[in-house]
């Protein structure tokens, strides 16, 4: 098990925080890009349909384990596939499931060729018959803030939303295109940690740290990125709709 995966596994409230965040985008027919160990999966909104995907064959399996635990009653309701987005997707193999919405969480980042992938998904979305469909990613923020622990863990970038909006013309010209900051806080904790301590790796005791601070943090975030558009923050969430 991936070793970042495992040790963010334990950051319940800033999960939590960030599936209520995504909340008011989400749709009845889900499909979750590089669903990891399930980790964001177990906080999705089971309405539908939910299918969870990834590419290499030990983290589907986990995938396929946990479903029951993660989703109850709903389970019958979940499905797990493989699903690699650095080669090309046959949309139309998946119109039958008629997603509404697309999400991934920190998982563009890993994709050399971003541009390429967004747009299979996009095509995911435009031979679906609903009436208004999302594509939603939780990405990493701030350009200058690429570190060495972002190439550890197989980063190629972090975001900025001149960068989403710029992808977001060009792939989906017309389309709706919110991009919003999350965790201010926690910017100034990764710059303490990778721009001057030097880490290049997840300290479990610093997530540990931050996740018991999440309740105090959230309504200040919520207030200062949300309502007041402050741009500085770790993660951005960005949401692409088409109509």
């Amino acid at each position: 098990m991936p070793f970042e995966l495992e040790s963010l596994a334990k950051a319940v409230n800033y999960q939590q925080w960030v599936s209520e965040a995504i909340q008011p985008y989400m749709g009845r027919r889900i499909l979750e890009v590089g669903a990891g160990i399930g980790n964001m999966s177990q906080w999705l909104p089971v309405r539908e349909r939910v299918v969870l995907t990834e590419t290499e064959p030990t983290l589907l399996q986990i995938l396929r384990d946990r479903v029951p635990g993660y989703f109850g009653d709903q389970a019958s309701k979940v499905s797990v596939a493989p699903l690699d987005l650095s080669t090309p997707v046959d949309a139309h193999a998946l119109e039958h499931e008629r997603f509404d919405t697309i999400i991934s969480f920190n998982v563009l980042e890993h994709i050399e060729d971003d541009r390429a992938a967004i747009r299979r998904l996009i095509d995911l979305l435009q031979v679906s018959d609903q009436p208004v469909r999302r594509l939603i990613a939780f990405v990493p923020a701030q350009e200058w803030a690429l570190s060495d622990m972002d190439h550890f863990y197989g980063h190629f970038r972090r975001y900025s939303a001149r960068r989403l909006r710029d992808i977001s013309r060009e792939l989906a010209p017309g389309a709706g295109v919110s991009v919003t900051s999350f965790n201010a806080v926690g910017l100034l904790g990764w710059v303490w940690s990778t721009m001057i301590l030097k880490r290049t790796t997840i300290n479990p005791g610093s997530v540990r740290a931050f996740d018991a601070l999440v309740p105090f943090l959230k309504p200040f975030d919520g207030v200062l990125c949300r309502t007041l558009g402050y741009p500085f923050g770790q993660s951005l969430i960005w949401v692409l709709t088409l109509r």
